[in-house]
């Protein structure tokens, strides 16, 4: 980048001609102002000098030449190097100065607005900010001390921990964000780290075990008496949970414009971890597929709603999973612990930890996993038709006296969604291993009861 000495004048300004590649004007008058001429024609006044105490050279732009009056410019740049000889770095100045009066509630909307964050995420930043975090909202960040914030945790902590833990988290991020924005130096919510008060917020690892709970759940499920449109829909969210581990609010979100009915696959956009997550069917998530076309509606969504409410899908279907756990006689289970009974049935069958990873849809930092082994989709649908056969052998459907097994494959699709033949169980090579009263003696034999 080639560069030229003079005193830079108002007739020096109309001679400047762009040319093939960038060069400067450096003025021998004020040492370190200059003009630096760009091959794209903008033309920039800018001071260049020795950082005081580091001896880095920084360069800080003035303004555009056509904008900006030459004397103007001088004392633009007569303040700028004083700051900068002084080992005061201008931008960072200039940064601090343009955020430092700004208000929490403004850094919030900031923070939220330059974040790339998924909708759900957003909602529930903007409802912990005016549930907890309103008193605070106008005040300038920079005047809300570490005090107050370890004052209003010890007393919120007490009532309600867990929402406390999660809206601390989420201001100390904010926090972290106006840091970075030079509007304080430090995070006032460290305060409340080196503190150790904390609480702690349990991971949550409900599910439905699958050695008892499992089978009678199953039972339940494939019996009982779906009345209403909504408890069908609702019965079609928890079956394709159970079935494929989608996250919640993925399976009711789902849109028919990304199931594709003829490669027997189905695609969720935009995950959690920002890639897409294309699923398999299986004969069951199929049959399932199809019966919701046929009661689609022509609703857009799958998962599709009939009365007049704010959303046009399924939101909350806790009250038939509620319903069918105290038929079932075992504890409540949450929408999401049936993502976790999936999980915790891929690894009873010894599903491999990359396709474990992969069907479950879970960030992985080891390159090897996330970029060299890229998804078998018939392979995965292998391993999806196997979680669904090991649900079928826990829903007994036999005829008695037949000498044939209590189980098959096929149960839990023919006895949601139909079918012209139903499921046949294979014959047994002792008949008498289908008498209840024989189980009960092994039982007595093996376990001494």
């Amino acid at each position: 980048m080639s560069s030229k000495k003079t005193h830079i004048t108002a007739a020096t300004l109309k001679s400047l001609r762009t040319g093939d590649r960038d060069y400067f004007i450096r003025d021998i008058g004020q040492r370190g102002f200059q003009i630096k001429v760009s091959a794209n024609g903008k033309k920039t006044y800018q001071v260049e000098a020795r950082l005081n105490g580091t001896g880095k050279v920084k360069k800080y732009k003035l303004g555009n030449v056509d904008d900006i009056d030459l004397n103007q410019a001088r004392e633009y740049a007569r303040d700028a190097l004083t700051t900068i000889r002084k080992g005061i770095d201008p931008l960072l100045q200039k940064r601090a100065q343009t955020h430092e009066g700004k208000t929490l509630g403004e850094v919030i909307t900031l923070y939220l607005k330059t974040r790339r964050l998924k909708k759900s995420t957003i909602e529930g930043y903007e409802y912990l900010t005016q549930r907890r975090l309103s008193p605070w909202l106008k005040m300038r960040v920079k005047d809300i001390t570490k005090h107050q914030i370890l004052d209003w945790y010890l007393n919120d902590v007490r009532k309600t921990p867990t929402q406390t833990e999660q809206t601390f988290r989420f201001l100390n991020s904010v926090m972290n964000y106006s840091k970075a924005l030079e509007i304080i130096s430090i995070n006032p919510c460290e305060f409340v780290t080196a503190a150790r008060v904390r609480h702690s917020v349990k991971r949550r690892t409900g599910h439905i075990e699958p050695n008892h709970d499992l089978e009678k759940f199953l039972i339940v499920f494939t019996k009982y008496n779906y009345l209403r449109d909504s408890e069908r829909v609702a019965r079609d969210l928890i079956a394709l949970i159970l079935t494929t581990g989608l996250r919640v609010n993925e399976a009711r979100t789902l849109q028919w414009n990304t199931v594709d009915m003829a490669r027997k696959c189905f695609t969720i956009k935009d995950t959690k971890n920002h890639r897409d997550h294309v699923v398999p069917m299986t004969p069951l998530t199929f049959a399932l597929f199809r019966y919701r076309r046929e009661h689609s509606l022509g609703s857009p969504y799958v998962f599709r709603v009939k009365s007049n409410t704010n959303t046009e899908y399924m939101i909350n279907f806790q009250k038939t999973l509620n319903n069918l756990c105290e038929k079932a006689g075992i504890a409540r289970v949450t929408p999401h612990d049936l993502r976790r009974t999936f999980a915790t049935v891929l690894n009873t069958l010894d599903v491999g930890y990359a396709d474990l990873k992969l069907l479950m849809n879970h960030k992985d930092k080891d390159v090897t996993t996330s970029v060299y082994i890229q998804p078998d989709i018939e392979s995965l649908r292998g391993h999806l038709c196997r979680v669904v056969y090991y649900y079928d052998y826990k829903i007994p459907f036999f005829a008695a006296e037949q000498g044939c097994s209590r189980y098959s494959e096929g149960v839990l699709r023919f006895s949601l969604y139909g079918g012209s033949t139903p499921p046949v169980p294979d014959p047994l090579d002792n008949p008498m291993d289908e008498n209840p009263q024989w189980e009960d003696l092994q039982k007595r034999e093996f376990w001494g009861e």
